[in-house]
């Protein structure tokens, strides 16, 4: 198969994937937009590439968002920091392990990812961000309904 009927597919794969996770968040009645966006970031080689392409994202209502990128599935949701405790931060990273924790304005800077819960917390509160965004990632072969379900999951666990 030549290189362009393997994207083809695979980009073919991920709008699939859009449409399913779509019928369930409607048949859940579940609020949201859906759109495409570009400027997200991907990991290659451990280097953070920006995608000047477009991929599907789902904003949910007061919750956050749920992404289709090239390699994975996506949730970030955003809190205000002032409503982070050392409990709530010690759930997360217990029930979801592989969590990425890190500011909202600058996504980048990765820096508060520590199996250190105190110090995890104290770099949170010492930043100058006033959100902090929690990133999970699922496979991308995951079923819809199980990414939806996950997603409220991670969402109920940070909102609460």
């Amino acid at each position: 198969m030549d290189k362009i009927s393997i994207i083809h597919n695979h980009f073919n794969n991920i709008y699939k994937i859009a449409n399913n996770i779509e019928n369930i968040l409607k048949e859940k009645n579940i609020k949201f937009k859906k759109g495409n966006y570009t400027n997200h970031y991907i990991s290659i080689n451990n280097k953070f590439k920006l995608q000047k392409y477009y991929i599907p994202v789902f904003t949910i209502k007061n919750t956050g968002d749920i992404g289709i990128n090239i390699d994975k599935i996506f949730f970030e949701i955003p809190i205000k920091k002032s409503k982070l405790n050392t409990n709530k931060i010690k759930k997360i990273v217990e029930q979801f392990p592989k969590i990425e924790i890190y500011g909202y304005k600058n996504c980048l800077n990765d820096f508060y990812k520590n199996n250190d819960i105190e110090k995890l917390l104290l770099n949170i509160k010492n930043s100058h961000e006033k959100f902090i965004q929690f990133n999970l990632e699922s496979e991308i072969s995951t079923k819809a309904n199980d990414i939806v379900n996950k997603f409220n999951s991670l969402s109920i666990l940070i909102k609460t």
